[in-house]
């Protein structure tokens, strides 16, 4: 995905930011180096239970896939199929 591809994915501002603090960690791990919720939180500067949510739509959205390992999350990048299309208004 080039990164221009990011702005056709109809996330909102939350679920850009959420995403976009995930992949500064790299694009896969082996469920060694993740973030918690609440460093998420503290880092993009949203309540704990936004970024529950927004995580959760980001898995709906099939643009992670959450895994858990020791009763933590792990996030798995998809690859993305084809990006929304926006209409012009």
């Amino acid at each position: 995905m080039e990164m221009n591809d990011l702005f056709t994915l109809g996330l909102d501002p939350f679920e850009f930011m959420i995403y976009m603090f995930l992949i500064q960690f790299g694009p896969q791990w082996d469920c060694g180096i993740f973030p918690s919720i609440r460093q998420i939180a503290a880092v993009c500067n949203m309540n704990k239970n936004t970024v529950e949510r927004k995580i959760k739509s980001l898995e709906e959205k099939q643009l992670i896939k959450i895994h858990k390992y020791q009763n933590k999350n792990c996030y798995e990048f998809l690859t993305v199929a084809q990006p929304m299309v926006l209409q012009k208004s």
